[in-house]
């Protein structure tokens, strides 16, 4: 896997790689729900 953030496919689809970002910075989900002012359910789909 790339060391990015997200994936841009050739057919238009966007990949995004949030649980490997948030595991390095040791973030939780449910920190990054109270960090943007959102759920945790958010973050899951």
């Amino acid at each position: 896997m790339e060391n990015k953030l997200y994936v841009l496919k050739d057919y238009g689809h966007i990949e995004v790689c949030l649980k490997e970002k948030m595991d390095e910075q040791h973030i939780t989900r449910n920190a990054l729900a109270r960090a943007i002012n959102t759920r945790f359910e958010v973050i899951d789909k």
